[in-house]
């Protein structure tokens, strides 16, 4: 199942999808080799428009006065799961903004790393 179709299923049934924003410029990052810099540019400032997700802010979870080391420290436990530093901020951020369920195409980068329910896009249903 292709992603936005997936975004519009969750949307009919009134379930928010949300993407950390670390992940955003992960997803960027890959997508830069095939996309025009103007379709960078949008999708870097407007992904919301683009699929119908919130786009979570990282600090919105925290006090704002934390230090960045103190934030970065955190990642520690998650990168000694022998996850990727990608990984372990999408892992952080899903935690902290205690989500119901992670959706992913890559349920084993957390499979025995997490607590949360975890699905594909094309068995979340069943799963969550």
């Amino acid at each position: 199942m292709p992603n936005k179709l997936f975004i519009d299923r969750l949307n009919r049934q009134d379930i928010s999808g949300v993407l950390p924003y670390y992940t955003l410029l992960e997803i960027c990052g890959v997508t830069s080799f095939n996309l025009s810099a103007k379709e960078q540019q949008r999708w870097l400032y407007t992904f919301s428009e683009v699929y119908d997700v919130k786009v979570l802010d990282p600090y919105d979870a925290l006090e704002k006065s934390r230090p960045i080391g103190d934030c970065l420290l955190e990642l520690t436990d998650y990168i000694l799961k022998k996850m990727t530093l990608g990984d372990a901020l999408f892992l952080r951020e899903a935690e902290l903004y205690r989500t119901d369920a992670i959706v992913t195409w890559n349920i084993k980068h957390f499979k025995d790393r997490t607590n949360i329910p975890l699905a594909t896009p094309a068995n979340w249903n069943q799963a969550v």
